[in-house]
């Protein structure tokens, strides 16, 4: 059975990584993203394969740039975090997109503001400042 979600739903699903008050998922997973991964342990698991560990590389979420407001800081640590805890507790290897912004990657839009390539680090770069100075935490997470 295919989840039935709104847009809205879905994003919150995957910022929250859970299905929220008023949807269910009939997979018997929390979230959207525990399901694909059971998917995954599952079709691993008839094959010689099954004890292969899992990665979830290159994921994360932007902190502006956005044409529909998601990019935002507030998302970006939510869905951060809710990832790490994810993986912590499945003992799956992360990696985070990305740990710092790069403000000389950009995109095609001529319009600044729906340019998400810049923004996806966890610290940011104030470009008037030099050196160590530099770096800020854009918020914070917990890798414990």
């Amino acid at each position: 059975m295919t989840p039935n979600f709104t847009t809205e739903e879905a994003i919150s699903n995957w910022i929250q990584f859970s299905v929220g008050n008023t949807t269910t998922i009939d997979y018997g997973s929390p979230s959207l993203f525990q399901a694909m991964l059971d998917s995954v342990r599952e079709a691993l698991a008839g094959t010689a394969y099954r004890e292969l560990p899992i990665a979830i590389g290159e994921t994360g979420w932007p902190t502006q740039g956005d044409q529909y407001n998601l990019a935002s800081v507030e998302n970006a640590r939510s869905f951060n975090q809710n990832l790490i805890d994810i993986a912590k507790s499945a003992d799956y290897e992360l990696y985070l997109f990305e740990l710092f912004d790069e403000s000389a990657k950009v995109n095609e839009s001529p319009d600044l503001e729906t340019q998400v390539e810049p923004h996806w680090g966890i610290y940011g770069l104030d470009e008037a400042l030099t050196g160590m100075n530099a770096i800020y935490e854009k918020y914070g997470i917990d890798f414990q």
